[in-house]
This record gives C-alpha cells, sequence and structure tokens, in this order.
C-alpha cells in the first residue's frame, strides 16, 4: 500500500518536471518570428545601390571639348539605377609645359536605367596648358560647363558604353565661347569595365 501511494505521489512530478524541461528545450513560435524579420530586412539593406551590383567602373573618355585635353582616364560611380557621377583626370604632357585636364559630369537617367537608356545632366571641366617656345612661355586656362544629353548601354554585362553631346560655355584667358557639339574632340564616347 506504501509502495503504490508512493508511485501515485511521485508520477505527477516527473509529468510536471517533463514538461518544464520541453518548455525550455523548445523556443517559442513568437520569438523565432521576430529573427526571421530581421533577417529578411538585414539582406534587403545589404543589397548594392544598383540592381546589377555594381557602383565603380573604370575606363577612358573622349571629353576633349571639355577638358581640352581630348582622351582621358575616367572613373563612373553609379549611386542608383538613375544617377552616376562620371570624373576625368588627363596630363597629356609634362614637357616643355604642363597640359592638365580634370571634369566631371552628371548623368540622370530619364528613360531606362544605369545599364541602358537615355539621360540628361551636366558637365565642367577645366584645361591648363603651359606651354614655352623659344624664351616665351604662355599659360591658357579654360573653364567649360554646360548642360548634356546621351545615350549609354552596357555590353557583356561589364562594359559601359556612353554617347555624349551638350551646349558648351567655354571661359578662357581673355576670351569666351559658346558650342553645341559632343563631349569629345572625336567620337565623343565613354568605355568603362565595372569593378
Amino acid at each position: 500500500m506504501s509502495l503504490s501511494g508512493a508511485n501515485a505521489f511521485s508520477a505527477p512530478a516527473a509529468k510536471k518536471k517533463l514538461v518544464r524541461e520541453s518548455e525550455i528545450n523548445q523556443p517559442s513560435t513568437s520569438a523565432a518570428r521576430p529573427s526571421t524579420s530581421r533577417t529578411a530586412l538585414s539582406s534587403s539593406y545589404s543589397e548594392a545601390p544598383s540592381s546589377s551590383g555594381h557602383s565603380i567602373a573604370v575606363g577612358i573618355a573622349d571629353v576633349g571639348n571639355l577638358t581640352a585635353t581630348g582622351w582621358s582616364p575616367s572613373a563612373v560611380f553609379t549611386l542608383n539605377d538613375r544617377n552616376t557621377i562620371q570624373t576625368t583626370l588627363s596630363i597629356p604632357s609634362t614637357s616643355g609645359g604642363l597640359v592638365l585636364g580634370v571634369g566631371a559630369i552628371y548623368r540622370y537617367t530619364v528613360r531606362g536605367d544605369h545599364q541602358q537608356g537615355f539621360h540628361i545632366g551636366g558637365g565642367l571641366g577645366l584645361g591648363v596648358s603651359n606651354t614655352t617656345v623659344l624664351t616665351v612661355s604662355t599659360t591658357a586656362t579654360r573653364f567649360n560647363f554646360g548642360p548634356e544629353f546621351g545615350f549609354h548601354f552596357t555590353l557583356l554585362q561589364a562594359i559601359a558604353v556612353s554617347l555624349d553631346a551638350g551646349a558648351i560655355v567655354s571661359v578662357g584667358t581673355g576670351s569666351a565661347n559658346f558650342g553645341l557639339a559632343g563631349l569629345g574632340n572625336l567620337i565623343s564616347m565613354s568605355f568603362h569595365y565595372y569593378l
């Protein structure tokens, strides 16, 4: 009698102990849901600003009418699917005088995205040339700026090509000029490779 009484009292205690251990070992569904949503949010914020995952491209650009130095090493920074900034820096010569050209072009895509479409924007450039002929040294500085427009597309998912033209106001040493032409001297194109 005493043995069956002891079993009767110990069985409910064992059940309670098992229930408590199972509650501790199993995570609640309410606690699991926020961690899933946090994972989804963190993955959406970790995406690159552009749909292709590219944000920087390097290459060359024909921007002679903008910087007065012709072809120039260049870099394009993709801010998002509609906004890009292109920078150029060229030092064609240091012999007999410094020739320097720097420039920047902002593009806003009106139709399409940063990989393919039609864009508008603006550009500015600075060209400096210091030449010496015999004993006469001449320094010429030109500041060029103006609105621009053009087309751009991507080849092989890695090479960005842009064709640009615009109205260029050129202010230099003792003179000013206005022109409507391509940004470059030859084909007014830029070629960049996405890193």
